[in-house]
């Protein structure tokens, strides 16, 4: 199948199709070395999903949000109680992961509390942790427009409360 992501994870190179990953270790040409392992690997559409996070590499498979450890995944999603199906982009910080969905969602997941938030925000194109803050570049009516996640020094101060809703 096609390659669905690639990034540099652990000190190698990871080249993700939606089944498996391909691993690269080695420092140079000559001792690359290269391991597949079958996994429920990043859906085709969202390579942007991809992110690291405490360790942990974070990604939209085809039906959920997916943890890789080096050597296996695990969804962490099961709390949403349903399948998140859309294509996504993705970033994190030391204590969130947000998944924005092309329909509009974005999933919060807290790593602190093991909780998922949701909020509606339209039109994501890509999402970025910049100094430490997280952000998604929005685009409506040809115009492009930077949107702060979450970040601030008390957390969801900057946003009304009111457009969050926590699953349980």
């Amino acid at each position: 199948g096609d390659f669905t992501g690639a990034c540099v994870y652990a000190n190698s190179v990871l080249f993700f199709k939606e089944n498996c990953v391909h691993v690269i270790y080695g420092t140079k040409a000559s001792n690359f070395t290269i391991s597949t392992i079958a996994l429920r690997g990043v859906q085709k559409g969202s390579s942007g999903s991809l992110c690291e996070s405490g360790g942990l590499l974070y990604y939209k498979a085809p039906e959920g949000i997916f943890s890789f450890n080096g050597s296996s995944s695990s969804r962490i999603d099961a709390k949403l109680d349903t399948d998140i199906t859309d294509t996504a982009v993705a970033c994190a910080d030391g204590r969130y992961i947000i998944m924005l969905a092309k329909s509009g969602t974005a999933y919060y997941y807290d790593k602190r509390y093991g909780q998922w938030y949701t909020r509606l925000l339209n039109n994501a194109v890509s999402a970025h942790e910049i100094s430490g803050r997280l952000y998604a570049v929005t685009k409506a009516d040809g115009k492009m427009k930077l949107v702060r996640l979450i970040g601030t020094k008390d957390g969801w101060d900057s946003f009304d409360n009111s457009v969050f809703s926590a699953v349980s």
